[in-house]
């Protein structure tokens, strides 16, 4: 998506053909349920898409955002809406304890180093790895290692 002041518009119509090309099939065609924050708002969003419509004077009054409004709503109500602040916080995570470059050069080996920080990050999560470090003398060595299992 853009960065600063203006529509993400422009981003919808390739994200959704990205979503259709990548999304669970179900028969013939793959079923994509669009969830986006009101800076993609505009005139390529259906009425079936989770985009909340942004409210100029105050009213809706095409019937296509008025239904809109309703289904972000029920889904803000039912708690699929709103979880973005998960994602930003698994990333912020895996950018401190990993660094945030790559640096593979290649677009194969980049993918690469990206999945294995995710595998790494979730290893982390599933298992507490305890080290116990001595150091003298400028040198340090591992005296110890221990893996504690931790419910998730």
């Amino acid at each position: 998506m853009g960065r600063g002041l203006g529509s993400d518009a422009k981003w919808l119509a390739p994200l959704r053909a990205k979503a259709r090309r990548d999304g669970v099939r179900t028969g013939r065609s793959a079923r994509v349920w669009l969830l986006a924050d009101a800076g993609v708002d505009g005139r390529d969003v259906a009425w079936t898409d989770v985009v909340p419509p942004i409210r100029r004077g105050g009213r809706l009054r095409a019937w296509s955002r008025v239904l809109r409004a309703e289904i972000v709503a029920r889904v803000k109500a039912s708690g699929l809406y709103g979880q973005r602040w998960k994602v930003e916080t698994v990333i912020s995570v895996i950018k401190r304890k990993f660094g945030d470059g790559v640096r593979s050069r290649g677009l194969r080996l980049a993918r690469r180093e990206v999945l294995a920080k995710g595998v790494v990050y979730n290893l982390h999560r599933s298992f507490f790895v305890v080290v116990c470090v001595v150091g003298f003398e400028g040198r340090a060595s591992v005296v110890g290692l221990g893996i504690i299992a931790t419910e998730h």
